[in-house]
């Protein structure tokens, strides 16, 4: 409006009028568009087919997938909704799968994979009665109940990617150290079966 009036006459005042008429006009109008553009595209992203089941909780999404480099996830929780289903138990060179023990298919528990083993060992016949910071108990299917002391423990860590504890059982006073842990972790140091790298591979693909 200044240019075409020409720069005669107070143009600076007029100038100045226009900026602080615009100044409440322009902003309300622009986040009015960018809320509705906002809106328009996470109803896009729940309506994508390629990503079924997807809910948009929040109108900054835009922004927040515009800033994403890295995108890191757990494998429990996160993405398997608190459930864990129990389909395999490897001891030393012995596999236990569908095949050879029905109680386990489609064994579902918890989240934490320590309930789920406990569960699933009560199930088998071998109960956990108590456990605290120095001791463990535990009932056999006969009824006997077994005692251990907890002498040290490993907790779990991101560059080990295992955890451990060492035990005594106090009838015999014989010390054990268990171990368990990620599959790739575990692969060097159990010994070799010839259906460990078949897993291994398994579970990194």
């Amino acid at each position: 409006m200044v240019t075409l009036q020409g720069f005669v006459g107070p143009w600076y005042r007029n100038l100045f009028r226009f900026l602080l008429l615009f100044s409440y006009i322009i902003p309300i109008s622009l986040r009015v568009n960018l809320d509705m553009g906002k809106a328009a595209y996470g109803w896009m992203v729940m309506r994508d087919e390629s990503i079924p089941g997807t809910v948009v909780r929040t109108s900054t999404i835009p922004e927040e997938l515009g800033r994403l480099v890295y995108l890191l996830t757990d494998k429990t929780g996160t993405l398997t909704r608190n459930e864990m289903v129990f389909k395999r138990l490897h001891l030393g060179t012995v596999s236990y799968g569908t095949d050879t023990m029905d109680e386990i298919q489609g064994h579902v528990r918890a989240s934490c994979p320590q309930v789920a083993l406990v569960q699933w060992t009560e199930s088998v016949g071998l109960t956990l009665v108590s456990r605290d910071l120095a001791s463990v108990q535990l009932r056999t299917p006969s009824g006997q109940v077994l005692t251990y002391s907890l002498l040290q423990t490993f907790p779990f860590t991101s560059e080990s990617k295992r955890m451990g504890v060492i035990v005594r059982d106090e009838s015999t006073a014989e010390i054990t150290f268990y171990m368990k842990g990620a599959d790739v972790a575990m692969s060097s140091i159990v010994q070799y079966n010839d259906w460990l790298e078949e897993e291994v591979t398994r579970g990194v693909g």
